[in-house]
C-alpha cells in the first residue's frame, strides 16, 4: 500500500502499515496501530436525481451542494432554476434563482454554501459577487467581491465561510473568510509566492483548495506538492501538512478530457476555437488532491479528497484534530463537490454510461 512520511509542523512520523476492510459501499483502509478512530461512511437514504425524467431532480450540471441541519439538501445547478432544495426524504421543497446581474440574480453560478441560520449563499463567477437567500428563496443581499469568486465553502457548523478570489491574468488567488458576525478578512492575500508548481511557476488559482473549520481556522492546500497549511483566523500558519508520496499517472481518457476542458478556458469558452488547433498540454500525473478537496468534519478531522483513486474510485486521507494520520477511507465511485456538515457527507456521483448526475448522502460513523 501507500508509504511516505507525514509532517505536521516540526513533528514527523512514519505512516503505519495499512490493512484493507470493507464497510457497506465503502472500502476502508485502516492503520493497524492507529490510536484514534478512523471514521467510516454509511449510505443515508436514496440518491437525489433521476433518469429520463423532467423537473427539479433532472440536473444539468451541478455546481455546488449544501446541507441543512435537518438533513435537507441545497443543490446549485447550471440550468434554471438554479437552486433546488430537497427535503431529507428526497422530495422537492422549493426551487429558486434566475440568470442575470440584478438583485437576486446570478450571471454564472460557481459554488454554493449553507450556513447555520439556513441561509443559502451562491458564488457568482462572472458577476463577481456572493448572493444570500433564505431557505425559501427570498433574496437577502448581494456581497460584491473584487475578482472572480470560486470555491465557496462553509465550515461543518455553518458559522464560517471561505472562498477564493481568482486573478487568472496574474495566475494568483487570495483567500477570503467571513466570520459569524459578517466581518470579511483576508488571511492569505496572495498565493503567488506561497504556492508554486513543480516547475517553479505560480500555482493557478484553480489548483488550490480552501476549507474552514468550526473555529475559523482555514486549511489551504496546493495539490502539486501535497502541501497544506492550517491558518488561524488572523492568517498565521499554525501547522503545515506535507506528504512525501508519488503522484499517480493519468489515463489517456483523463488526459484527453482535461485537455479539452483547458481549451475552453476558465470562463467556459474556447480560447483557441480554430478547427484543428492544438490543445493545451496536460500534466501526465494526477494532482495529490482535487480542487475543493479539503474538508473538516464535526470532530475537526481533516478529510483530503485525493486523486489516487482515478476516475472510478475516490480515496480520502483522514487526519485527526491534532494532525495525526488516521488512514484512508475510499468509495468505489468518483465523487465530486464533496460537502461535510452536521454528521453528513454529500457528493455528486455521475453515471459514466448515462451521464446522469445524482447526489448521494452518507452518515459519518465514528
Amino acid at each position: 500500500m501507500l508509504g511516505g512520511r507525514t509532517s505536521w509542523g516540526s513533528r514527523v512520523s512514519s505512516i503505519p502499515t495499512l490493512a484493507v476492510g470493507v464497510v457497506g459501499v465503502c472500502s476502508v483502509v485502516v492503520p493497524l496501530s492507529a490510536s484514534a478512530q478512523l471514521p467510516a461512511l454509511q449510505i443515508d437514504g436514496e440518491p437525489v436525481g433521476c433518469i429520463a425524467c423532467d423537473g427539479p431532480a433532472a440536473f444539468g450540471a451541478i455546481m455546488g451542494l449544501g446541507v441543512f441541519a435537518d438533513g435537507a439538501l441545497a443543490v446549485l445547478d447550471r440550468d434554471e432554476p438554479l437552486v433546488r432544495v430537497f427535503a431529507r426524504d428526497g422530495s422537492v421543497e422549493t426551487t429558486f434563482g434566475r440568470r442575470g446581474r440584478g438583485p437576486g440574480e446570478i450571471a454564472r453560478p460557481a459554488s454554493l454554501a449553507v450556513t447555520a441560520s439556513g441561509a443559502v449563499w451562491v458564488a457568482d463567477f462572472m458577476g463577481t459577487a456572493l448572493t444570500e437567500y433564505q431557505r425559501d428563496g427570498t433574496y437577502v443581499e448581494r456581497l460584491s467581491v473584487e475578482g472572480m469568486a470560486t470555491g465557496l465553502r462553509a465550515d461543518p457548523s455553518g458559522q464560517w465561510l471561505t472562498w477564493q478570489v481568482a486573478d487568472w491574468q496574474a495566475m494568483a488567488a487570495s483567500v477570503r473568510v467571513r466570520s459569524p458576525d459578517g466581518e470579511v478578512s483576508i488571511p492569505l492575500a496572495s498565493t503567488v509566492d506561497r504556492f508554486v508548481r513543480a516547475d517553479g511557476h505560480p500555482a493557478p488559482p484553480g489548483l488550490l483548495s480552501v476549507a474552514p473549520s468550526r473555529d475559523g481556522w482555514s486549511a489551504v492546500g496546493y495539490s502539486d506538492h501535497y502541501h497544506i497549511e492550517i491558518l488561524d483566523p488572523e492568517g498565521d500558519v499554525v501547522r503545515t501538512l506535507v506528504r512525501d508520496i508519488d503522484r499517480t499517472e493519468r489515463t489517456e481518457a483523463e488526459i484527453s478530457a482535461l485537455s479539452a476542458s483547458l481549451a475552453r478556458g476558465p470562463g467556459g469558452r474556447s480560447d483557441n476555437p480554430e478547427a484543428g488547433a492544438p490543445r493545451p498540454e496536460v500534466d501526465p500525473l494526477r494532482p495529490h488532491f482535487l480542487v475543493s478537496g479539503l474538508t473538516f468534519d464535526d470532530r475537526d478531522r481533516l478529510w483530503v479528497r485525493t486523486a489516487r483513486g482515478g476516475p472510478e474510485r475516490t480515496t480520502f486521507d483522514v487526519f485527526g484534530a491534532g494532525g495525526e494520520y488516521l488512514g484512508e477511507v475510499a468509495v468505489e465511485a468518483y465523487l465530486r463537490q464533496v460537502v461535510v456538515a452536521y454528521g453528513f457527507m454529500l457528493a455528486i456521483v455521475e453515471d459514466p454510461d448515462l451521464g446522469i448526475q445524482r447526489v448521494h448522502r452518507w452518515r459519518i460513523m465514528g
